[in-house]
């Protein structure tokens, strides 16, 4: 029993939000603490840029901060890939609508 519990957790953990976030952009990934320039160089321009206020999780906590979001196309009928940063450096990747 106490076995499946250990395993439980350790899933939930591996799987929790606020991991490693990642993004491929043709044969090159970009990642967490990437710089703006460094993505910018993997992926190219980004299809849409903005800036506001977001909530996003910074060493476990939930807070709003000012964040840049650059969002990429992937293509006909793929989702689109919004990157979120703070300070300069990617901390988030999310899956956007899919694109028509």
């Amino acid at each position: 029993m106490w076995i499946r519990t250990i395993f439980a957790i350790l899933l939930l953990g591996y799987i929790a939000p606020g991991g490693a976030a990642s993004m491929r952009c043709g044969n090159k990934v970009v990642k967490t603490s990437d710089s703006q320039k460094a993505v910018q160089n993997r992926c190219g321009e980004p299809d849409k840029r903005a800036s506001g206020h977001k909530m996003i999780r910074l060493n476990g906590l939930l807070s709003r901060q000012r964040v840049d979001q650059w969002t990429y196309y992937q293509g006909r009928g793929k989702h689109m890939k919004i990157i979120l940063f703070y300070k300069g450096r990617l901390v988030d990747v999310t899956l956007g609508e899919r694109t028509k």
